[in-house]
């Protein structure tokens, strides 16, 4: 899950998407994260372009922070 989509090879795209099949949160995470590195990782950009990311970019930010999914120990009632 620590790769890029376009980096794995078919077996291992297979294997990926059968343990994410397991874990819809997570798939929906990981779907969302390789979305996000892929606007990330656009290089040439002009203002006409980044007038059409940002809502997209601005979107997928509203996605993380309405996931369920939270990082080990950011839970407040944990920490009690």
């Amino acid at each position: 899950m620590r790769r890029h989509h376009w980096k794995l090879d078919p077996q291992q795209q297979l294997t990926l998407q059968a343990y994410l099949i397991q874990w819809p949160v997570l798939q929906a995470l990981y779907q969302a994260k390789q979305r996000l590195m892929s606007l990330l990782l656009v290089k040439t950009v002009n203002a006409k372009k980044v007038r059409q990311l940002i809502p997209k970019f601005l979107a997928l930010l509203s996605q993380f922070a309405r996931s369920p999914a939270r990082a080990p120990g950011s839970h407040p009632e944990v920490m009690d």
